[in-house]
């Protein structure tokens, strides 16, 4: 095949190039992902990121720092599922004083 075509298989979204396809409950769709901060007294969203990283790994950082930001106030406890898990990420808690909640895999049968 000449460089600069592509083969064909591959696949590119014209009208929203920095959306990528992931897997959905419903199979594969053209879509971003969206993570929130929700304060657990008020029970407000105070941060939202929207990225097209399908995996949560290494995303929570940036939302602390999001909802950080947002409020002026330093985050002192962070509850995370299973999906957020990432050394690296429990090291920047850790070194920052944050205590975090983070589950260490799923459980099966749960709903």
């Amino acid at each position: 095949m000449p460089k600069g075509e592509p083969k064909p298989k591959d696949q590119e979204n014209f009208t929203d190039p920095d959306s990528r396809i992931m897997k959905t409950s419903t199979g594969f769709e053209q879509c971003y992902n969206v993570r929130i901060a929700v304060d657990g007294d008020s029970r407000l969203i105070v941060a939202n990121v929207v990225n097209n990283y399908a995996s949560d790994a290494g995303q929570l950082i940036p939302v602390i720092e999001a909802a950080m930001e947002n409020t002026g106030l330093p985050a002192n406890q962070v509850l995370a599922d299973a999906g957020y898990r990432k050394e690296e990420d429990l090291a920047v808690l850790e070194a920052a004083g944050i205590d975090a909640y983070i589950a260490l895999g799923r459980r099966g049968g749960c709903a």
